[in-house]
């Protein structure tokens, strides 16, 4: 049966969706892609072993598809599993394809459930092992300490792998963002666990997406990704293609939530404090969107369109949480989410 006013059929999935996810019998990387039978029913088109490299060849260029992707994990000595989700929307795809399945996108996150790391691609050019390995790293804040089952790398391919040494030997060599976050981390400070994007967390590029005031809201994910600025902002769906910002604060996720609008499409971006064994304080970030079922079903086809563009906005971020169910958001739902992705909790079951 269909999920009410959802318009697509899921049941056909929910269960390989599941065992998927579930099973103790499997182990190192498998995929699991997912379909259209016809325009309003889901079906498993592929599953085996391998990850993003061995589903893209399931992609096709005129259809759109889901991939949940699932990998074993050795953090810092401890097995666990990261799952990684990639909705595929070619960019060939036909114009009423794209819009319908833009309404879909909600129940397709609730159908996967919570995952480590999620890309939005439209070219083969932007799914691959590396692409995905890489955004569980960052999102883990683990990407020098994640190793999977390969060998480790001899003492003689680390010492070809390595860059030549400064040219002047009296230079101080410019610090890498990762060596500087090692330095703040021993220190005690408090790290940012992902680099920042160019102007201060907002893409240079925003997809023709516009804004009531660019600078408002340029102003505030930056201010939001300092330490000392505020915990979050929440922006809506003005109108066609443009973006308002609505509000920033400095409280819990509570001060927001009486803000969301019934009739119309919010995004928010929050600010979490995660202590990591106890004493290393790293800055994790979340990206909330709320679209309840009352919003008409041609704008959510509009935002649906520009899903990608909107998502960059609000780039890096650790975890998503799509809902239209306002008990849903909450500050320790947040931070339970962060602290599964970057396996501070426990490790997925």
């Amino acid at each position: 049966m269909a999920a009410k006013n959802s318009g697509v059929n899921t049941a056909n999935v929910r269960d390989a969706v599941t065992a998927f996810r579930s099973s103790k019998d499997k182990e190192g990387e498998h995929f699991l892609v997912i379909g259209y039978s016809d325009k309003a029913t889901l079906a498993v088109v592929a599953e085996g072993s391998g990850f993003a490299d061995a589903a893209k060849t399931h992609l096709p260029a005129d259809e759109a598809r889901y991939v949940l992707l699932r990998k074993d994990l050795k953090v810092e000595m401890a097995k666990t599993v990261k799952f990684a989700f990639i909705d595929w929307t070619p960019s060939t795809l036909a114009p009423l394809k794209r819009a319908l399945v833009g309404t879909h996108k909600g129940q397709l996150k609730e159908l996967v459930g919570s995952v480590h790391a999620a890309v939005q691609a439209s070219e083969a050019s932007e799914v691959s092992d590396d692409i995905i390995n890489g955004k569980i790293g960052d999102a883990s804040g683990t990407s020098s300490k994640v190793t999977t089952a390969a060998a480790t790398p001899s003492k003689a391919d680390q010492k070809a792998a390595s860059p030549p040494p400064a040219a002047s030997p009296t230079a101080a060599p410019t610090k890498t963002w990762k060596e500087q976050q090692a330095e703040r981390k021993a220190s005690g400070s408090v790290s940012i666990s992902s680099p920042p994007k160019a102007a201060g967390g907002v893409p240079t590029t925003t997809g023709g997406l516009k804004f009531t005031d660019e600078k408002a809201f340029t102003d505030a994910v930056k201010s939001l990704r300092s330490e000392n600025g505020p915990t979050w902002l929440l922006s809506n769906w003005a109108a066609k293609d443009t973006i308002n910002l609505v509000a920033t604060g400095n409280g819990d996720v509570s001060e927001f939530v009486e803000k969301l609008e019934d009739d119309n499409v919010n995004f928010a971006l929050v600010r979490v404090l995660d202590i990591v064994d106890g004493k290393s304080k790293t800055l994790k970030f979340a990206y909330i969107k709320w679209q309840p079922e009352s919003v008409a079903p041609m704008k959510k086809a509009a935002i649906g369109t520009k899903k990608g563009d909107i998502d960059k906005l609000f780039e890096p971020f650790h975890v998503n949480l799509q809902t239209g169910t306002k008990t849903e958001i909450t500050q320790a739902a947040i931070e339970d989410k962060v602290k599964s992705a970057s396996g501070t909790k426990s490790n997925v079951k």
